[in-house]
């Protein structure tokens, strides 16, 4: 079973994975891709954090979805809370995000990513505008 991005962001990370041994052949390995924790995911976060910083405070929780530690240790510890055997974690793999410009990868998150979709779904157009000009702002 493979999972390229998702076990982080399962309501019950530690059941999810439960189910997906469940469902595994004896011996069949399981194989998870995921993000490493939020610190070491910085791409990710200036939207958010922008959003902290800019916008009313009920309006936010909808910036940080809330997903499980992809980082090596996290992951780890999420396998044997979910019971597995045998756990080899290999990484980090480290990519480098690069966008042109701010406006480039405001283009990227504010399109591409679904949280923060979901969260400028929420937002009127002048909230949505303020939020923008302080993630190019954090990034010039």
């Amino acid at each position: 079973a493979v999972s390229s991005f998702g076990v982080i962001f399962f309501a019950d990370p530690a059941a999810g994975v439960r189910e997906m041994l469940r469902c595994l052949k004896p011996g069949a390995p399981l194989l998870i891709s995921a993000w490493g924790s939020r610190e070491e995911t910085a791409a990710f976060q200036v939207i958010p954090t922008a959003a902290e910083a800019s916008l009313p405070a009920d309006s936010v929780p909808a910036a940080r979805p809330k997903r499980a530690d992809g980082s090596p240790a996290g992951l780890h510890a999420l396998l044997e809370a979910a019971g597995a055997i045998d756990i080899a974690v290999h990484g980090p793999v480290t990519r480098t995000l690069r966008a042109k410009d701010a406006q480039a990868y405001w283009d990227r998150f504010a399109l591409g990513a679904p949280a923060t979709r979901a969260l400028l779904a929420t937002l009127s157009p002048a909230a949505a505008a303020a939020l923008r000009t302080c993630v190019i702002a954090t990034l010039e």
